[in-house]
């Protein structure tokens, strides 16, 4: 259980909040000029971006390197998919490395990093945010998200991070992969599959 400290009501110290501010306002500019100036490995047509991950240690530090691939080959069965939301950009954005260099991840893909590479699911992963450039549009709108059907129907396995064992959700996952929720489900499990499928993951549009 993790715990927290409180604060006695009252008036917010001004001094604490402008530090607040001038802190993520300060991330936010080196995570704008990270993504910039970030140096991504050219593609050519039908080429896609993987990533090579390190075995995770004991601590947080997350480090891969790109490798490109190309669709064109008939199996191309050398990486898992991610399926996961985003999340909020307005959050704090954690560092990981890539090919020797800085790269911001928001929380929930850096926690879902986290957990896939500590429990050996993979570590070859092919992942939106961080294979495609974001700040190059002819890349993400004209090259890559044509191939996006391709990207995941030659994925040697679709992993979905649905977010943190919260809720009961892995035993609401159980249930829905036995019997399903029949008449002889509890309350209790009823309850865990409403809030499992209330988690932002399934308002997404497409994979």
């Amino acid at each position: 259980m993790e715990c927290s400290t409180s604060k006695p009501r009252g008036k917010t110290d001004s001094r604490e909040t402008a530090a607040t501010r001038d802190s993520t306002s300060g991330q936010s500019e080196e995570v704008a000029s990270n993504r910039t100036n970030f140096r991504y490995p050219p593609l050519s047509e039908k080429e896609i971006r993987v990533v090579h991950f390190e075995h995770m240690n004991n601590d947080d530090n997350i480090r891969g390197s790109f490798q490109v691939i190309s669709l064109d080959r008939q199996q191309v069965r050398q990486y898992s998919a991610l399926s996961y939301t985003w999340g909020n950009f307005n959050q704090e954005q954690y560092p990981i490395t890539l090919d020797g260099q800085i790269f911001y991840v928001l929380a929930n893909l850096f926690t879902a990093l986290k957990t896939l590479l500590r429990c050996e699911r993979s570590r070859v992963w092919w992942i939106d945010a961080i294979c495609i450039n974001q700040e190059d549009l002819d890349e993400k709108v004209h090259q890559q998200i044509p191939l996006m059907t391709e990207v995941y129907s030659r994925a040697q396995t679709v992993e979905t991070w649905l977010g943190p064992n919260l809720n009961d959700g892995e035993h609401a996952l159980q249930a829905l992969a036995s019997d399903g929720i029949g008449d002889s489900a509890t309350m209790s499990v009823v309850n865990s599959v409403v809030k499992l499928l209330k988690r932002p993951w399934f308002e997404r549009l497409w994979i």
